[in-house]
C-alpha cells in the first residue's frame, strides 16, 4: 500500500475528493491509501467473481456485483473498497451514498463481501472483520492468494 495523502479525512471528504486516476483507494485512520493488488490476488478475485456471477445468473437472483463500491464502516475516518461485494438490486437504491458515490453507508443491500488476503492480511482478519460485523454485513469471506 502506498500512502496517497497525509491529512485526516472523514468518509464524506474522502468520497467527495476520491482520486479519478483509475487507482483503487481506501480510507484508513483518516488517511487515503492506494491499494495495489498483485497478480495472484487479481487471479483469485477474477475466479471468485466469475463463479458468483454464474450462480447469480443461473438462479435468477436479484443481485449484482459492482466493479467498485466503497463501504462506510461505523468507525470514523475509515472507508473500505472490498475486492468483491454482492449487492441486492432493490435495497441498494435506498442507501443515500449509492446513487452519487457508488458507496454504501449501511449493510442493508450487502449480501456478501469477499476480501482476498495478500500483504495487508491483518486488516482483513482483524480490522475489517470487526467493522463489517458491527455494520451488520451478513457474510464475509477471507480468501488467501498464493
Amino acid at each position: 500500500m502506498v500512502q496517497a495523502a497525509a491529512t485526516s479525512l472523514t468518509f464524506d471528504e474522502f468520497i467527495e475528493g476520491y482520486p479519478e486516476d483509475g487507482g483503487r483507494y481506501e480510507l484508513r485512520h483518516g488517511v487515503v491509501l492506494e491499494m495495489r493488488p498483485i497478480g495472484p490476488h487479481e487471479e483469485v478475485i477474477a475466479l471468485i467473481r466469475r463463479k458468483l456471477d454464474f450462480e447469480i445468473e443461473r438462479q435468477g437472483l436479484p443481485l449484482f456485483i459492482p466493479q467498485s463500491c466503497l463501504v462506510k464502516p461505523l468507525r470514523e475516518g475509515e472507508g473500505y473498497l472490498p475486492d468483491i461485494i454482492v449487492l441486492d438490486q432493490k435495497k441498494v437504491k435506498t442507501d443515500p451514498y449509492w446513487k452519487k458515490y457508488s458507496s454504501l453507508s449501511s449493510s442493508g443491500a450487502i449480501k456478501l463481501i469477499v476480501e482476498v488476503v495478500s500483504t495487508n492480511w491483518q486488516d482483513d482478519y482483524l480490522t475489517k472483520l470487526a467493522e463489517y460485523e458491527k455494520l451488520g454485513v451478513p457474510e464475509y469471506w477471507i480468501v488467501g492468494a498464493t
